[in-house]
């Protein structure tokens, strides 16, 4: 799930960080990933594992594509 998730999301939060205050961008991706993290704690099933996995590498393509300029 690290790819597609990441793939889907990377254009567009790279587009973000370029045009918004990349610390505020980052910041804001580094909350609602901390969130998504701790909602693994309530996750019942392989479904729910998954989903939360998705999510959590979407929210990370901020820091590879911000890095990478």
């Amino acid at each position: 799930m690290f790819f597609f998730g990441y793939l889907i999301l990377e254009w567009p939060m790279g587009l973000a960080a370029q045009h918004f205050h990349t610390g505020k961008v980052i910041g804001i991706v580094v909350l609602f990933w901390g969130l998504t993290m701790m909602s693994c704690a309530l996750t019942k099933d392989f479904a729910g594992i998954i989903v939360q996995r998705f999510v959590l590498d979407a929210l990370q393509s901020t820091c590879g594509t911000s890095s990478a300029r």
